[in-house]
């Protein structure tokens, strides 16, 4: 074997190396063209440097002149991937002379393939003789080449001058990181062809070095692409961080976060608070639109959003969770690319009820002050009509019709006692003897006495399981009671029903108090007072423990009732739930705490 053949075969192997290693770069990311025209490029230099170690290697000019043959075609070849890598390495949009040069080169390729005349090669036969500078002599046969060679290798040489001028104004347009590495390559493979050019046409004896050349080209893109592989693989790494740190961000902060589709509303992910906001399962959340958990203006807010190019306020937004309970976040969105947005939405369900409770207990203590003044002043006047009436009866002959006109006013003084002592016991001015009370025995009594006074149309069922105590005034929770089984009978006055009084224990956990109100967890005795009345609609729910509003007749309720019930509660550390759905009734459930449990029962 010639020793000038060992290096072609060599960077041969090395090329098919590098060009398998791209194709399977290129089979990853069909995408990237690039990627599969530089591995054709390997390939083509790959055989080229075959073809050289042939035509280095043969024993006899014919040999020699079929080497020299597929030593041209391939360099045809050669030509046409390598300008194709070229124009998708500088994203070349006009490619009018690649295609010219490819139809060129392609008809060379053909040419020297099936023409065997003078017109490719003559059969003048040249033996190379060199004296390399390090003293090493170099011998092989070749041909010389015809016509067509010689005019394929004048067009490849405008050709190498094409790619360069490509290359430099490449790099010329400020793309200087890949400009250079393309204007380096292009620079050897154009030093080379001119070499092998001038050598081919007898200017000088030297070795061909175009297969060099191509492999030094090849080199210089390999260590390119393989720097980009490894920043690529920095920024994955980088981004993997990134991605870990805003998952942990997404995660774990108190704000619900969705990602959102821009052109439908559907839910693409959401973090844990999105998932307790709504109530749902995160593939359960995926299957729906922002239209099926807040149906309110929702695609106003999306066309808004899409109409925006930054962040978007929102404003409150009602959320419909899945067991028909509701939750009211203050909603903005931020544009996330193309086809999603970020939505972040503040839970604020609490703030607008602790809102609505602090103007409620404002409101009743400006009027709790000014009845509390008010009964005051009546009281004493009461005070003189009852003492001026009964000193009259005193007086008085037996006069049975003037002691009947007496003893009416006397009976309207002691109604007017009443009304005064409610206005007193909602102002919270009564004096209240706190001790420790069982409620069952203060329900049973009430019941007693409720048997005996409501219509038979009405039943009463009783359900008392509780055995804890509460510190309570007896009076006080005997007026909870009566007040609250009144109110009940009322609405079931004209069609009859059931009136039910529960009495049980309950504790109320952490998580159950994030739910309700500010009220503390702990043991609780419920009082539930449920009636199959006429109901009440949202409106009415809201304003049942204001004083003064009653929706009954004139002559059935002054309206102090539940507001007095209200006040009595609060002033136990209790607190009142309330349900109601007009046609189907009404459920009051009072909550006192409990201080103990009597374990003699």
């Amino acid at each position: 074997m010639n020793a000038i053949s060992i290096p072609p075969i060599i960077m041969a192997t090395l090329m098919f190396y590098v060009g398998f290693y791209h194709f399977l770069i290129y089979r990853r990311q069909i995408s990237n063209r690039e990627n599969l025209t530089f591995a054709l490029s390997c390939f083509g230099v790959g055989m080229y440097a075959v073809c050289c170690a042939g035509l280095y290697n043969a024993s006899s000019p014919e040999i020699g002149v079929e080497w020299q043959r597929f030593q041209v075609i391939t360099l045809a070849v050669l030509a046409i991937v390598l300008l194709w890598f070229i124009a998708d390495y500088t994203n070349r949009t006009n490619k009018k002379i690649v295609i010219g040069f490819t139809v060129y080169f392609l008809f060379a390729a053909v040419s020297g393939l099936i023409i065997r005349s003078n017109l490719t090669w003559t059969n003048v036969t040249s033996i190379k003789e060199i004296q390399l500078p390090i003293g090493y002599h170099i011998r092989y046969n070749e041909m010389v080449p015809g016509v067509l060679t010689d005019f394929q290798g004048i067009v490849g040489l405008i050709y190498f001058i094409y790619i360069f001028m490509v290359s430099l104004k490449f790099y010329k347009s400020g793309n200087k990181e890949k400009g250079m590495p393309l204007l380096i390559a292009m620079a050897v493979l154009f030093a080379g062809s001119l070499n092998d050019t001038l050598v081919s046409s007898g200017f000088y004896d030297f070795i061909y070095i175009l297969e060099y050349s191509y492999i030094g080209m090849i080199l210089v893109f390999t260590l390119f692409f393989t720097n980009n592989v490894i920043k690529a693989g920095e920024i994955k790494v980088a981004l993997q961080k990134s991605e870990k740190k805003y998952r942990a961000l997404f995660e774990k902060t108190n704000d619900a976060i969705f990602v959102v589709e821009r052109s439908t509303g559907r839910y693409l992910d959401a973090n844990d608070a999105a998932l307790e906001l709504t109530g749902r399962t995160l593939e359960g959340l995926k299957q729906l639109t922002t239209h099926d958990i807040t149906p309110k203006n929702s695609y106003d807010r999306l066309s808004k959003i899409n109409n925006s190019g930054g962040t978007v306020d929102l404003g409150n937004v009602i959320y419909h969770k899945e067991d028909n309970s509701h939750r009211i976040a203050k909603l903005s969105a931020v544009p996330m690319n193309d086809n999603a947005v970020i939505g972040i939405a503040r839970d604020i369900t609490h703030d607008l009820e602790m809102e609505k409770q602090l103007r409620q207990s404002q409101k009743m203590e400006a009027i709790g002050t000014l009845a509390g003044g008010i009964a005051h002043d009546f009281n004493n006047i009461l005070s003189g009509i009852f003492g001026y009436t009964q000193l009259a009866e005193m007086n008085l002959d037996d006069s049975q019709k003037v002691k009947k006109n007496l003893d009416q006013i006397i009976k309207g003084a002691q109604r007017a006692a009443e009304l005064v002592h409610q206005i007193l016991t909602f102002s919270r001015q009564a004096e209240y003897n706190k001790i420790p009370l069982k409620l069952s025995l203060v329900v049973k009594e009430a019941t007693r006495f409720l048997r005996s006074s409501i219509p038979s149309s009405i039943v009463i069922e009783e359900k008392i399981s509780s055995q804890a105590m509460v510190l309570a005034d007896s009076t006080m929770t005997h007026q909870v009671v009566m007040n609250l089984c009144t109110n009940a009978f009322h609405a079931m006055l004209d069609s009859g029903g059931t009136l039910t009084i529960e009495l049980s224990d309950i504790e109320i956990t952490t998580k159950d108090h994030s739910a309700t109100t500010s009220y503390m967890p702990g043991n609780y005795v419920k009082l539930e007072i449920r009636d199959t009345g006429h109901g009440m609609n949202e409106e009415t729910l809201e304003k049942i423990f204001e004083p003064y509003f009653t929706s009954k007749q004139t002559d059935k309720g002054t309206g102090l009732g539940l507001a007095v019930v209200d006040g009595i509660v609060k002033k136990h550390k209790g607190f009142i739930k309330t349900y109601s759905k007009v046609g189907t009734g009404s459920t009051f459930q009072v909550f006192w705490p409990a201080i103990g449990i009597d374990v003699s029962l």
